[in-house]
């Protein structure tokens, strides 16, 4: 893309320990204000045994810190598979109006009420649907757990008028999730065994779910 021609790339690997586990991608760019901004493109460590470990989280705020000392405006994710439990944990928000660029863009930014809606698509998915069927006939989740989180997200004909699109401070209704790292903390009271590893109804919504996310720094 323009994007991309204008960005400067960088690759590496991962190591611990003296041992390649890993490699990461990254690109940087000035936006349409001169800002400098990274994309966090690519983190992968194949081995299974190598991952939740802990040692993605240290990396990531480590190169945060780097980031904050040279001055760049912000960090951009397309988040999937487990980097979207990963960039939820981190802080990261929902990059509600991509297809325009720029997070604050003027005409169109990304406020708490459009990153709302962005919840509430992913609460609706097919994908989410399915698994949340899933879990409540496996005996991990009851009905009434589904109906407190469905209450959680606006409402499926929730509209927008022009001025929240124009209105950076916009809100969401009070109580609707508007964060991945809402979704990550939904029902953690309730946890549940699942390939070795503790889960629960936000992470089991986050874990294979795709979007789109950005972070100030």
């Amino acid at each position: 893309s323009g994007e991309e021609s204008e960005a400067c790339e960088s690759k590496g690997v991962l190591v611990r320990g003296g041992k390649t586990i890993g490699e990461w991608t990254r690109w940087v760019r000035r936006d349409q204000e001169g800002r400098l901004v990274v994309k966090n493109s690519w983190l992968n460590i194949p081995d299974v045994k190598g991952r939740r470990q802990g040692f993605g989280r240290a990396y990531t705020s480590a190169l945060e810190r780097k980031y904050r000392k040279f001055g760049f405006h912000r960090v951009e994710v397309w988040a999937t598979e487990e980097g979207s439990v990963a960039w939820a944990r981190t802080g990261y928000r929902f990059h509600s109006n991509h297809d325009y660029g720029e997070p604050d863009c003027e005409e169109y930014p990304s406020t708490p009420a459009m990153e709302a809606r962005e919840a509430a698509n992913m609460w609706r998915s097919y994908r989410v649907k399915d698994k949340i069927s899933a879990l409540v006939a496996e005996g991990h989740l009851s009905s009434e757990d589904v109906e407190a989180a469905e209450a959680r997200f606006l409402p499926g004909t929730y509209e927008f008028s022009d001025e929240v699109y124009g209105n950076a401070t916009t809100v969401a209704p009070q109580g609707a999730i508007s964060t991945p790292a809402e979704i990550f903390a939904l029902g953690a009271d309730k946890v549940w065994q699942q390939d070795g590893k503790e889960m629960w109804l936000g992470r089991a919504i986050l874990e294979g779910s795709e979007w789109r996310g950005f972070k100030l720094l």
